[in-house]
C-alpha cells in the first residue's frame, strides 16, 4: 500500500479537527492548550459538536489503524478492500458532517 502517513500527519489532523470544534464554541486560548485540554473543554460544553468530533475521530483513527497495520501489504483480499473502503467512507462522511456543522 502506497499511503504516506506520519505520526505529524495524524496528529495535525486530530489537532485540527479539535481545534475548529473549539473555534465555534469559542473556547478561549486555544493557542495555549493541547489537544487534550481541548476536547475536555469540548467535552463538557454539552454541546452536540462533541459528538460530532468524538464520531469524527474515531472513524479517523479506525481508517488509520488499519493503514498502519496494513502499511508494507501489496495487495488485499476482497473482504480487505471493502473493509478498507468502508473505512474510508466512514471517515470521509463523517468529516463532513462535522465540516458542515462548523460552517453552519
Amino acid at each position: 500500500m502506497n499511503i504516506y502517513l506520519t505520526q505529524s500527519d495524524i496528529n495535525d489532523t486530530i489537532r485540527l479537527g479539535i481545534i475548529s470544534v473549539a473555534q465555534k464554541l469559542n473556547i478561549e486560548d486555544i493557542d495555549w492548550k493541547s489537544s487534550n485540554e481541548l476536547f475536555e473543554e469540548i467535552r463538557f460544553s454539552g454541546h452536540s459538536f462533541f459528538s460530532l468530533l468524538d464520531n469524527y475521530l474515531k472513524n479517523y483513527m479506525a481508517w488509520v489503524t488499519f493503514i498502519l497495520e496494513n502499511k508494507d501489504r501489496e495487495e488485499f483480499t476482497i473482504e480487505e478492500t471493502e473493509k478498507l473502503n468502508k473505512l474510508v467512507e466512514n471517515r470521509n462522511t463523517t468529516r463532513l458532517i462535522l465540516k458542515n456543522a462548523i460552517m453552519a
